[in-house]
């Protein structure tokens, strides 16, 4: 990640991640087909659990 700037509503957009974008691109994670807004979509494609998934997006996006 060239740039340290954390993107909000999205998991990448324009070469920037989120928090699990960073980690989703790390992975080698197709993140096109992934929902954003959707805990459970998210929860599945990086295997953790839907309440950690929506807690680490809420941090993203509002507390960033």
């Amino acid at each position: 990640m060239p740039n340290k700037r954390l993107v909000a509503d999205t998991l990448e957009a324009d070469g920037q991640f989120c928090t699990l974008g960073v980690l989703g691109a790390k992975r080698g994670i197709e993140m096109s087909a992934i929902d954003a807004h959707c805990r459970e979509t998210v929860s599945g494609a990086f295997r953790i659990a839907p309440a950690m998934a929506a807690e680490v997006v809420f941090e993203n996006d509002e507390c960033g």
